[in-house]
């Protein structure tokens, strides 16, 4: 992954802004109208330069065919010396370089606006100078010209994938908008939470469902962090209708408790086959999903599969037939769905059967 260098671009653009200034102030004559004429000349040529560089992305970007421009990414919020800790947002490259353009024209347009008040209205001319020699900095560290005119094949954006995130960066990039399709609700009301404990206690979560909506399914409850969809994923029968009607929902299948378990986990520890099933059938998940959420670990670095392994051994240990079996049932579909991830044969079907 490529080294950020947001800091290390804006110290060289504040050095070279310090640089142009004292040059400004002591060694140009502005005086001289054929300096001035020049020094403007070429201010605004570049300026047009970039201008067309940003429309000509622009079109790039609105007629990208590219097979990734629907993924998931993170991109790492704007970095400062006085903030120097990392936060991630949630979005697609698709959507990442349409915001980028357009903030890169908003920009230009802004930064023309206010240089050319200053210099035609006010008479202030150092201000030429200065963008004229940090201007082209700018436009080579811009992600977009990175990408599309000098063809880096870096992360150019410094952007993550979402199994690279750390917890904490999970938990942020939730904060900021969510790991799933819909909003993420890190607290959930006192209804909510209440109505998660009465599914959980009855085992019937039909009120619980009922009552969730896309701005509600991933709320959490406010002391173990569970989600209804891990509620349900544990819940002891079939209740793939229930697991249905929260995807349907919105439901974010990787949202994580305070163990670092996720509904996958859930459905393992728990021995529910069906939810399993479910959760990585390939119906339902793309296989680079399914596998994502196979290979999530807990917070004692643990994947749903050595969960379920866990368990087995000890209820056989104990001489726990029902849950053994319960829990070999769990064992064979996640070893089901990993190697037909392997093996990349297609969707994780075959499994509702």
């Amino acid at each position: 992954m490529s080294q950020d260098t947001s800091l290390v671009g804006g110290s060289s653009k504040l050095i070279l802004g310090v640089v142009a200034l004292s040059f400004s102030r002591y060694y140009v004559d502005w005086e001289d109208a054929d300096l001035l004429f020049k020094v403007r000349t070429f201010y605004y040529g570049l300026q047009a330069t970039s201008l067309i560089i940003g429309l000509y992305l622009r079109s790039v970007v609105n007629n990208s065919k590219h097979p990734d421009k629907d993924k998931t990414i993170y991109v790492p919020a704007p970095m400062s010396p006085l903030n120097p800790t990392t936060s991630y947002t949630k979005t697609t490259y698709g959507e990442h370089e349409s915001k980028q353009v357009l903030a890169m024209l908003s920009q230009l347009l802004l930064a023309v606006a206010i240089v050319s008040f200053l210099h035609l209205r006010l008479g202030i001319n150092h201000s030429l100078l200065l963008q004229s020699i940090t201007a082209p900095l700018t436009l080579y560290e811009n992600g977009l010209v990175q990408k599309y005119l000098l063809k880096s094949e870096g992360r150019v954006y410094k952007e993550k994938f979402e199994d690279e995130l750390t917890p904490q960066e999970r938990e942020e990039a939730e904060q900021a908008g969510g790991t799933g399709t819909a909003p993420v609700c890190l607290d959930a009301t006192d209804s909510v939470d209440e109505l998660m404990s009465k599914a959980w206690d009855s085992g019937d979560p039909v009120e619980l469902i009922a009552a969730l909506d896309a701005n509600t399914v991933n709320c959490r409850n406010k002391l173990e962090r569970w989600s209804p969809l891990m509620v349900v994923a544990g819940l002891k029968g079939d209740f793939r209708v229930a697991l249905e009607q929260l995807m349907s929902k919105g439901a974010d299948v990787f949202i994580t408790d305070n163990d670092g378990w996720t509904c996958l986990h859930w459905g393992s520890f728990h021995g529910n086959a069906d939810a399993v099933r479910f959760l990585t059938d390939g119906a339902r998940e793309s296989r680079y999903s399914v596998a994502k959420l196979m290979s999530i670990k807990d917070s004692e670095g643990k994947t749903a599969l050595e969960i379920a392994q866990k368990e087995l051994s000890q209820a056989e240990a104990d001489k726990k037939a029902e849950i053994a079996s319960a829990l070999r049932g769990v064992l064979e579909a996640l070893e089901h769905a990993e190697k037909r991830i392997n093996q990349n044969t297609g969707p994780l079907d075959g499994l509702d059967d």
